[in-house]
């Protein structure tokens, strides 16, 4: 029988994958129309023409990968990057201690309120930094990456107050006792030291379980 944290991955892969489906049948079609009657009005405009071709191309992409996770949900980026993801979700389903608009904790574990499916034990995030995007002058989008030991969390924190992220960063912090803030050289280097050690202790233990 299936264990209550894999239901619970599969059912948010599944509902997303749904969702990917969706959105490539409809950017394939809208798109594909809008590069037909591109060619056939404006044959002469090429960067439109190619901007418009790479989008049916994008659509494709979503509805094959949308097809391949509700085939099989596990063969998701999140759990072949995270070996614990099935006991991380349970615990934090099961043992919620705190939420808000940007993360989940329970006693061990941390995730991402909007993309519950990125977690980590709270021992195994190491850094946290703002990235922001901008087109044209123009920010579009504004996250917190928390870098752990088998990816990032990208919490989003677009339009939040500056006193809402610095709240958030300190509750971070406070919670997990191995995170830096800063995206530095010197902190770099440290994330980048903590992975390959948590590697090398992983591998020790599933050596030792088989």
């Amino acid at each position: 029988m299936e264990s209550v944290g894999k239901q619970i991955v599969r059912r948010y892969i599944l509902q997303r994958a749904k969702f990917m489906i969706a959105g490539g049948i409809i950017l394939s079609i809208a798109s594909g129309i809008a590069f037909y009657f591109r060619i056939l009005k404006f044959p002469e405009g090429l960067k439109l023409t190619i901007l418009l071709g790479l989008f049916p191309v994008v659509g494709i992409t979503l509805l094959v990968l949308g097809i391949v996770q509700s085939v099989n949900p596990f063969s998701a980026e999140e759990v072949k990057r995270n070996p614990e993801i099935f006991r991380q979700i349970e615990e934090l389903f099961g043992h919620e201690v705190y939420k808000d608009k940007f993360i989940v904790l329970s006693e061990r574990v941390i995730g991402n309120a909007d993309r519950i499916l990125q977690m980590a034990y709270k021992d195994e995030v190491y850094l946290l930094y703002e990235y922001t995007q901008k087109v044209n002058g123009t920010t579009n989008s504004k996250l917190l990456k928390v870098e752990t030991a088998v990816g990032t969390m990208q919490i989003d924190i677009m339009g939040a107050k500056e006193k809402e992220v610095e709240d958030l960063v300190n509750r971070i912090c406070i919670n997990c006792s191995y995170a830096r803030v800063g995206h530095t050289e010197e902190n770099l280097k440290y994330l980048e030291h903590m992975r390959a050690t948590w590697r090398k202790e992983y591998i020790r233990k599933y050596r030792k379980e088989v």
